[in-house]
């Protein structure tokens, strides 16, 4: 993307500085997500669907592929904390064995798409410590909808996704039960990036 030829590339620019986003990430994002073509034809149905159809509104790019994708993003960043306090109250001590393991297993890895991988199984099984199959299904059908893009997505989820303190943060505040320490940990850990990403798509739902 040509700063030069775009007038403005310098605001979107930043604007990442002030995200904490790193300018080259925030860059590579606009670029890959601005790569998708609206697909004629397609028909974005507005009256209320099933979380399943997630995946196929994503499927072509144009200002409504984008917009559903910063609901996604908007979705996981108001809901995932409170999932996370109810799973502490919940299941507290239970989890801390097999969310350890992930976060372990993200540690391993320098792959950031592999870690995105274990980041949805994190929260999966957070998910299931909430005992709530509603909860389960809604991250299970974010996941479906996002591994598509995750080469998109990564570069702008890496401000979360290295940030592997504050995943061992929201484990040891679950493990202990606390469910308030618990929510304002995750959210401190989800925001920097969903805000990050959620700017990108605004951006590219302009016409």
């Amino acid at each position: 993307m040509d700063e030069q030829a775009d007038p403005g590339i310098q605001e979107k620019l930043t604007l990442a500085d002030r995200l904490g986003t790193s300018r080259e990430a925030y860059r590579t994002a606009l670029e890959r997500f601005s790569r998708f073509k609206f697909r004629p034809g397609l028909r974005v149905i507005r009256r209320p669907q099933g979380m399943e159809t997630l995946p196929s509104l994503m499927s072509a790019g144009g200002a409504e592929d984008f917009a559903v994708s910063r609901s996604m993003v908007e979705l996981r960043l108001q809901g995932t904390p409170g999932m996370a306090a109810m799973a502490a109250e919940r299941s507290g001590p239970q989890l801390a064995g097999p969310l350890t393991e992930l976060v372990d297993r993200m540690a391993a890895t320098e792959n950031m798409v592999a870690r995105q991988k274990l980041a949805f199984s994190f929260w999966q099984t957070v998910a299931d410590g909430t005992g709530s199959v509603v909860f389960r299904l809604i991250v299970d059908d974010l996941r479906a909808a996002s591994e598509p893009f995750l080469e998109t997505i990564v570069p702008v989820a890496e401000l979360e996704l290295r940030d592997l303190s504050g995943y061992r943060g929201v484990v040891e505040a679950i493990a202990e039960g606390n469910a308030e320490q618990t929510e304002k940990l995750t959210r401190a850990l989800l925001e920097p990036s969903a805000l990050a990403l959620i700017s990108v798509l605004r951006e590219l739902e302009k016409p």
